[in-house]
């Protein structure tokens, strides 16, 4: 997907990649942000919708964190993981991650 945006909080999000498995979804992601007190707990909450109107759930997920070259910046790796997977038929996967400055959700092509 590999899919960057900009944040609220002066950095970006990317979305790197999308596992469709049998029963689950996961997304890759990478993040660049300042620190500030509690905004790393808010890093990980990424929702999806897809255009079947699909319920999905937070599953589990992980991510780990260091600073970059910069003291005042903090990059974020990691995956969120949700259920149940896609339905057959769902042509888009919405994506919103955490913490976006843009209204626009990244929105992943699913018909190909």
């Amino acid at each position: 997907v590999a899919h960057q945006i900009e944040t609220k909080t002066e950095g970006w999000v990317v979305l790197a990649s999308v596992e469709l498995w049998d029963d689950h979804v996961v997304l890759h992601f990478a993040q660049e942000q300042r620190p500030a007190p509690g905004l790393m707990q808010c890093a990980h909450h990424w929702s999806i919708s897809d255009d079947l109107g699909t319920p999905y759930r937070s599953i589990g997920g992980g991510m780990g964190a260091h600073r970059g070259r910069a003291d005042d910046r903090e990059r974020i790796r990691g995956h969120a993981v949700f259920a149940p997977a896609v339905p057959f038929g769902a042509r888009e996967l919405i994506v919103a991650p955490p913490l976006l400055r843009l209204s626009d959700p990244i929105v992943v092509d699913l018909s190909s």
